[in-house]
């Protein structure tokens, strides 16, 4: 199941914009930071955003750029507003990727690692290749960028990646020998960069993880499939690290399609141990659209077992539908997302989610976005610094071809 893209929505029309929506007692304001024009800026930024220790903020748009395959930039902030620089082009063929859609990740020197869908072997063919890894490494205000693997047939990445204390990096493929998709690590050896399989799925325990992987302290991976398990309709998994660098995959959740929500698009995020939190695109409110608008849930270990909760069911109109990005917790254990489509206006939202007593939660939408200038459908995770909200729009804006976004203040 791939990543939901601008292109998916693509039908676009004009309207105005309404950037002040009340938020209880405040009003939460979106700003556009930058409006891409699918130039030599890039276009379609169908990633969220990350930033370095000074405040400034990195990203992937997945057209555009010198070559239309899209770019890596940064957005630097001064007293004038926001500035877009792009560090790198890509150009696509043999030796390079194309179009990177998923977020970009640190390491500990300061070099940005991603990942691009396309590119590399398989070139010239009809499929424009299988993808790459790529690194960017800065000196001074250069970044030089070379290719460490280049995915072979089915096995393109369905996910950027997580880096681990080792600096080792894993990541997501939707191929595999038993061509249900599989877990990969980029091991940082002396000798280089090595590829390696982890755990391929075989659609018992689910169809094509996707989205992301998150690490806890033990270096225990986890994540989720867009399909298959149990049942029909997606999995949480967990792929634990053992003796003599050993991996074993385990099932924690089969969604059903019904309720307790279906066919889940992103990573999970976690606040403690045994503390699982995602979402799907489907299930829920089997009254909202043609088989539910997607649910917001939690998935615990409790004596051994784990439990799936369902926190929200999203209704579409006014809250949102189809969230498919990671979510964000505050330190006050309040819940942020994102909604692809839905909302006030039909283009997406970004909600809030505060626990209550009893174990209820409740949602707020602090923003619904109108497909005017302030961008539209949000698909991508949301980013907190500073007391704000920062992340991207692949759609909408001044130009058509997606924003740059944050909510002051909304993120305390």
């Amino acid at each position: 199941m791939q990543k939901l893209s601008f292109a998916m929505y693509a039908c676009l029309l004009a309207i105005s914009c309404t950037l002040v929506l009340d938020r209880s007692a405040s009003a939460v304001t979106e700003t556009t930071l930058h409006a891409f024009t699918n130039g030599s800026d890039g276009g379609a930024p169908d990633a969220g955003l990350i930033s370095d220790s000074n405040g400034n903020l990195y990203g992937t748009a997945l057209d555009g750029g010198a070559y239309g395959y899209g770019t890596v930039y940064k957005l630097t902030h001064s007293t004038s507003g926001w500035t877009e620089t792009v560090l790198y082009n890509f150009d696509g063929g043999t030796g390079d990727g194309a179009f990177p859609d998923y977020d970009l990740a640190f390491d500990a020197a300061g070099n940005l690692y991603g990942t691009t869908s396309e590119g590399g072997i398989g070139w010239n063919t009809p499929v424009r290749g299988w993808g790459t890894v790529f690194e960017l490494t800065p000196s001074g205000s250069e970044w030089t960028e070379r290719v460490i693997h280049f995915f072979v047939y089915g096995y393109r990445p369905q996910s950027g990646l997580i880096i681990d204390k080792a600096g080792n990096m894993f990541g997501e493929t939707g191929g595999s020998a038993k061509g249900a998709g599989s877990i990969y690590e980029m091991k940082n050896e002396s000798t280089g960069w090595k590829f390696g399989t982890l755990f391929t799925f075989d659609g018992t325990d689910g169809y094509y993880p996707n989205g992301g992987l998150i690490l806890d302290d033990a270096g225990n991976l986890y994540g989720m499939t867009g399909s298959g398990g149990a049942v029909c309709c997606g999995t949480v998994f967990e792929v634990k690290h053992g003796a003599n660098d050993t991996w074993t995959e385990s099932l924690l959740y089969s969604f059903t399609g019904g309720t307790d929500g279906g066919f889940p698009n992103a990573p999970l995020v976690s606040n403690g141990p045994g503390k699982l939190y995602g979402t799907t695109m489907t299930g829920g409110d089997l009254s909202c659209g043609s088989g539910g608008c997607g649910v917001v849930f939690e998935v615990s270990l409790s004596e051994g077992i784990w439990t799936e909760t369902v926190l929200h069911s999203f209704t579409d109109t006014p809250d949102g539908n189809d969230s498919s990005a990671a979510m964000t917790f505050d330190k006050a254990g309040n819940l942020f997302g994102t909604t692809a489509v839905g909302g006030a206006d039909g283009y997406g939202s970004v909600f809030e989610l505060m626990p209550q007593s009893g174990g209820e939660w409740e949602e707020t939408i602090l923003y619904s976005f109108t497909n005017g200038d302030d961008g539209a459908y949000p698909s991508n995770p949301l980013l907190r610094g500073s007391g704000n909200i920062y992340s991207t729009a692949s759609g909408g804006g001044q130009f058509g071809w997606g924003v740059v976004f944050e909510l002051p203040g909304a993120g305390q």
